[in-house]
């Protein structure tokens, strides 16, 4: 192959695998076939792959073969493990269901995303991963696992509105994100999910016991209260197990404005005082 422009995946995906791996090793890359096939497991990404490539090859950063290392993988993968998810792979999948999701095609993004989490959770599981952070190592082409996470959470939570099924989901993943991540129990917004779904379900004893334990976790946050208050009241949908209750949203309201003193995020007062005016109306 004789490299004169840009190059991509399309244009290697019609070589053979060992005429792609003798162009790798023309451009510097010290590998064959039994080499590639043992080290391949070892890899969560096939972009992991080429930015290993690239730093390894020394070739100058005008040269354009440095294009074909770092897309060579892409190909090999596709060819050598065709029905082995790579985070590459999950990655082109995750940023579709975006798509998706901006043209309102919110059932198919859901449905495509919960795909990509069941996926990604046995990658976790299988290499022992329990920080986003790694994810971003082993994919260096896609900043936002944690990002992506919380956006199906409200995906599933817009979803529940017609189908109260998907607060189940909803509950479900976000009760694995705490259990797999290490840095999720410091994120308010999975405890709040969890608040949230428990109580649209019906469940109020859970409800009420993840409450007590986000004040205890984030004492500093009026945000427990405030949706559990929100549950009963504005954010209350007719599929609820959950019955409307305003004077319940109230009372939880006037606990949070005598709290005052001991919450850090300001504006609190005008955020649950706005919440009872809704309310009231």
């Amino acid at each position: 192959m004789h490299i004169q422009g840009p190059i991509n995946p399309e244009n290697i995906q019609r070589m053979r695998v060992s005429a792609i791996l003798k162009k790798l090793r023309q451009c510097g890359i010290r590998t064959n076939l039994n080499r590639f096939r043992a080290q391949l497991p070892n890899y969560l990404s096939a972009s992991e792959i080429g930015e290993k490539w690239l730093a390894e090859c020394r070739l100058s950063k005008w040269d354009l073969r440095r294009d074909f290392v770092f897309y060579a993988p892409f190909v090999l993968w596709k060819k050598l493990r065709p029905h082995q998810m790579g985070l590459h792979i999950l990655d082109a999948r995750i940023h579709y269901g975006y798509e998706l999701f901006q043209e309102e095609n919110f059932e198919e993004a859901c449905m495509l995303w919960w795909d990509c989490w069941e996926n990604l959770k046995v990658m976790l599981l299988d290499h022992d991963i329990k920080d986003w952070d790694v994810l971003e190592e082993h994919e260096p082409s896609f900043f936002g696992w944690k990002q992506w996470q919380q956006d199906l959470s409200r995906l599933l939570f817009v979803m529940a509105e017609g189908d109260l099924y998907y607060h189940q989901w909803r509950l479900h993943h976000n009760l694995e994100v705490l259990e797999l991540i290490e840095d999720d129990p410091e994120n308010e917004e999975i405890w709040l999910a969890i608040i949230e779904s428990y109580l649209a379900l019906g469940n109020e004893r859970k409800a009420e016991q993840m409450v007590n334990r986000f004040n205890k976790c984030f004492p500093d946050s009026a945000w427990g209260y405030i949706s559990w208050a929100d549950m009963y009241g504005i954010a209350h949908q007719p599929n609820y197990k959950l019955p409307f209750n305003a004077q319940k949203a109230f009372r939880i309201y006037q606990l949070v404005l005598g709290k005052m003193d001991q919450f850090e995020e300001k504006g609190i007062e005008i955020i649950v005082n706005n919440r009872i005016q809704a309310l009231v109306q």
